[in-house]
């Protein structure tokens, strides 16, 4: 095999005068075509070398699916993220004091509830021990209670449902003022 030798760098590709290829550079590409022909190589020489590239490229393929597979659980995996996230209450919308001012958006703390219910605890009325007293004693009881307080005369200290129908009942301030 003949050593090919490469034009300097020096050499300009176009010679400035005749602006065509330079004579180095046509002698060295003449050479290479020549080395070329002379170094053939058939398909049956080929073939060990094709085969490898077809396996790696197989190998490759079976990758290529592995890492879209990840890719496809991760984002079903971020989908999944992105749903439980909007779920979640937003800091910003927490709020310690519920005031006139208030608004939808925003929600009262555990704390902020459970300190305005205990304040309400108070004006509930007394919650009989058995389930039939809770509903039969449990309205007397609370009825007698607010009946004694406001001081009224000829309210019914037994309310049942026929006792209620086309009734009005009064209340002030939570207690009940009035019955007919």
């Amino acid at each position: 095999m003949t050593q090919i030798k490469t034009p300097a760098p020096r050499q300009p590709l176009i010679d400035e005068r005749t602006k065509q290829i330079s004579r180095e550079w046509h002698l060295y590409l003449l050479s290479l075509t020549q080395q070329s022909d002379q170094s053939a190589v058939t398909l049956t020489e080929l073939e060990p070398t094709i085969a490898v590239i077809q396996v790696r490229l197989g190998v490759l393929d079976v990758t290529v699916v592995t890492l879209q597979s990840g890719i496809d659980t991760l984002n079903e995996d971020l989908t999944n993220l992105t749903d439980e996230v909007a779920l979640k209450e937003l800091l910003s919308n927490k709020v310690i004091v519920i005031s006139g001012t208030s608004t939808d958006d925003e929600y009262p703390s555990a704390k902020l509830l459970y300190d305005s219910l205990e304040t309400k605890e108070a004006l509930l009325p007394e919650t009989p021990l058995l389930p039939a007293a809770k509903v039969l004693d449990g309205n007397r009881t609370w009825a007698e209670k607010y009946a004694a307080a406001d001081g009224s005369a000829g309210i019914s200290t037994t309310i049942t449902t026929a006792n209620l129908v086309g009734k009005t009942i009064t209340v002030k301030d939570g207690l009940i003022t009035g019955f007919a």
